[in-house]
């Protein structure tokens, strides 16, 4: 009796966590090109040069790690997501660039645009503003676009503080009650355990001076860093200071903003360098 054939083994299917991943690049990469197209609108409206060259810069690193989800989409192979990963690392840190390249820092334009086709659903409670003292309140956001949503921290009389997806966790960040100009002090953030991506620590006065006091640039790992900020010795007008963290992983970006004023130093023997 001749042994009817073995049936064909089936191809292996493409593992779940593959669809998965490719899923979640994609809307990250969706999230990114919205960002972009929210900062190109502000250009049209106020132009800057090397704004404009950061965001250009952006988008070709996000359409390079589009290229490279689609094609693992035909054909899956070992190291697509470490080639997506890579621009979207290259993409993080042009993002913070934006903070030093441009004249004010672009902050305030990189808030609007992470907004910008997102709508507010409902507003909460939060604590009093740790400059001023005013309640603030959180906004969410969620897109009709299907981008992630997106919360933000405000306060009434001193503007946001917050601004993050729920993709990114908001770092624990402790800062002195002031500046003294040309006396250094030390900026605390510490990130959660699974917090990973690149972020930058960002001094500027009040003032639209190109450039800024100080500026780090570190890679994120779990736990506290210090980081140490002075503020320029010339620049002896009392005002109101801001410190900008801005936390970039995988196409996500999360940015929150801290005010303190500069003031003489309490001690009048202690000299400016």
């Amino acid at each position: 009796m001749i042994a009817a054939p073995a049936p064909p083994t089936p191809a292996p299917a493409r593992p779940l966590a593959d669809a998965e991943a490719l899923s979640g690049w994609r809307v990250r990469l969706a999230d990114a090109e919205a960002l972009e197209q929210g900062l190109y609108a502000s250009l049209a409206q106020r132009p800057d040069a090397d704004l404009s060259a950061c965001v250009g810069e952006m988008t070709s690193y996000r359409q390079t790690a589009l290229e490279t989800l689609l094609a693992a989409a035909r054909t899956p192979d070992k190291v697509w997501e470490e080639r997506v990963e890579e621009q979207s690392l290259q993409w993080g840190r042009t993002i913070l660039k934006i903070l030093s390249r441009t004249r004010g820092g672009a902050f305030s334009r990189q808030l609007t645009a992470a907004r910008a086709h997102h709508r507010t659903t409902h507003w909460t409670p939060a604590p009093a503003c740790g400059y001023c003292r005013a309640p603030q309140e959180f906004e969410h956001l969620t897109s009709p676009l299907g981008l992630t949503d997106r919360r933000t921290l405000r306060c009434p009389k001193c503007g946001p503080a917050l601004s993050l997806p729920p993709t990114l966790d908001p770092p624990d960040i402790t800062v002195p009650p002031a500046f003294h100009p040309g006396q250094p002090a030390e900026i605390h953030v510490t990130f959660p355990e699974q917090a990973r991506g690149l972020f930058a620590v960002h001094l500027r006065p009040r003032s639209t001076r190109r450039g800024s006091y100080d500026h780090t640039d570190l890679t994120v790992t779990p736990g506290r860093h210090t980081i140490p900020l002075t503020p320029s010795a010339t620049d002896t007008s009392l005002e109101l200071d801001r410190i900008w963290v801005v936390h970039a992983d995988r196409f996500h970006v999360a940015y929150h903003q801290r005010r303190l004023p500069l003031l003489p130093h309490p001690d009048p023997t202690v000299h400016q360098q």
